[in-house]
């Protein structure tokens, strides 16, 4: 089972447990069958409401990481790149949304088949085209091996408000893996036609600044580099999201 789906059954189950302690407390002082009805009506209630967040994870998601806008033409070159990338990888169309801002970064969202590119308009305008296929290759690495997806549905099922929640976190990290941003770039070095590019892409990304205005701590798990500081996120999801830009250049020109 795909982590994604395990953090989705662990949703759906963790609400049974109140309702199952409610429906035996009523059974044994009331009556049996209310404590049946209660327990179903209970189960089909929190079912209803996890089904109701799961629909919904992505817009949460894109909550989290700022106001988002179409890239609607506006930034050619990323475009066509993407369009490249997602043909040749058989990702499919990916919907390009850009988050104005000066610093560089791009965010990856995923979910029921929709997949959501958000970039930075200083990286979109900023960087040179081997860059930009490094840094999507990178993206679209993470949706081919469901990275993306997890991290959408962490973000998004809680909601950026409660991102944090023990299980959920605990859930993100075992499904990435130790090394998630270093191993993300390995496997962009190999989708892009000149590896080289993803550490150039890497340090032209680390002079322009990456934290992004406006992005919520929640939303760490989504994006190429960190947008946010890694002390306001859990410990074990910034060790796994947020290996600093030095290393990961170092790992992937030893390639």
């Amino acid at each position: 089972m795909a982590a994604s789906a395990r953090l989705l059954t662990a949703a759906r189950l963790v609400g049974l447990v109140p309702a199952v302690v409610v429906a035996v407390l009523a059974g044994v002082l009331l009556a049996w069958w209310i404590g049946l009805v209660l327990l179903v009506v209970l189960t089909l209630g929190w079912l209803g409401f996890v089904e109701v967040r799961r629909r919904g994870v992505i817009e949460r998601a894109l909550a989290s990481v700022g106001p988002t806008r179409p890239s609607a033409g506006d930034h050619p070159r990323w475009e066509n790149v993407i369009d490249g990338l997602s043909s040749s990888t058989g990702v499919g169309d990916p919907e390009l949304l850009v988050v104005d801002s000066p610093s560089a970064n791009a965010a990856a969202l995923v979910h029921d088949g929709r997949v959501v590119l958000v970039a930075t308009t200083g990286l979109a305008d900023g960087l040179s085209q081997v860059e930009l296929e490094a840094v999507g290759a990178n993206l679209l690495a993470r949706v081919r091996n469901g990275a993306a997806e997890l991290s959408t549905v962490a973000v998004g099922l809680p909601g950026p408000g409660l991102a944090g929640s023990s299980f959920v976190t605990r859930t993100l990290v075992a499904g990435l893996g130790e090394q998630h941003a270093v191993r993300s770039d390995l496997d962009a070095a190999g989708l892009t036609r000149y590896p080289p590019g993803v550490a150039r892409a890497l340090r032209s990304i680390d002079q322009r600044g990456t934290v992004v205005d406006g992005a919520l701590p929640a939303s760490a798990p989504l994006w190429f580099v960190p947008a946010v500081g890694a002390e306001q996120v859990p410990e074990t999801v910034a060790a796994t999201v947020m290996q600093p830009t030095g290393l990961r250049v170092a790992v992937v020109e030893e390639l």
